[in-house]
């Protein structure tokens, strides 16, 4: 019975820490969800974490943040699950002048998308949020008596937003951690 419980032990940890490589790693309605959006924004890709440098990757994980390109969460305070995601998109940034093109080389053309739980394992894209960033991003929750969902660039406050919850969707609004 021990040697059993010990080897459910890592066989649990072992799937917790288990990055999310494809759609089939999201739970199965988070995924259908996800297939759906992605039926009406074809130019919206999911993006693995084995996208990001793997240093970059293996340091978030040990500062906890396992899945950065995907969070779970109550975020409007409704007391129904929703979730977010960080997706691909097509194409390249398009910079105003070489020295910005220069100065954000690293950065693809992104979407935060914000689903909100709409009733028993069902969700509804709230914000599409286009973003240019590297990928070295991730998604995390404030913590407080009210937690805000937010996106952030890993060892930088720049490009950073919360979304505050407005009625059915979010509006994101620049912040600096430090403050």
């Amino acid at each position: 019975m021990k040697k059993s419980l010990i080897f459910l032990s890592i066989l649990f940890l072992q799937i917790q820490v288990f990055p999310q490589k494809t759609v089939k790693n999201l739970l199965p309605s988070h995924a259908e969800a996800l297939i759906k959006f992605r039926s009406t924004h074809p130019d919206h890709n999911f993006l693995s974490e084995l996208s990001m440098d793997s240093e970059r990757l293996a340091d978030m994980k040990k500062n906890k943040i396992l899945n950065p390109y995907y969070l779970v969460g109550d975020f409007n305070q409704d007391k129904i699950q929703d979730f977010a995601l960080i997706l691909g998109r097509k194409g390249r940034p398009k910079f105003d002048n070489p020295e910005e093109a220069e100065a954000r080389a690293e950065d693809q053309n992104l979407s935060v998308v914000v689903f909100n739980g709409i009733g028993r394992n069902k969700y509804k894209a709230a914000l599409v949020e286009k973003v240019e960033a590297p990928l070295f991003c991730f998604l995390g929750l404030s913590t407080g008596k009210k937690p805000r969902l937010y996106f952030a660039l890993w060892g930088s406050d720049s490009d950073s937003f919360v979304l505050t919850p407005v009625g059915k969707s979010y509006i994101p609004e620049a912040t600096d951690f430090d403050t």
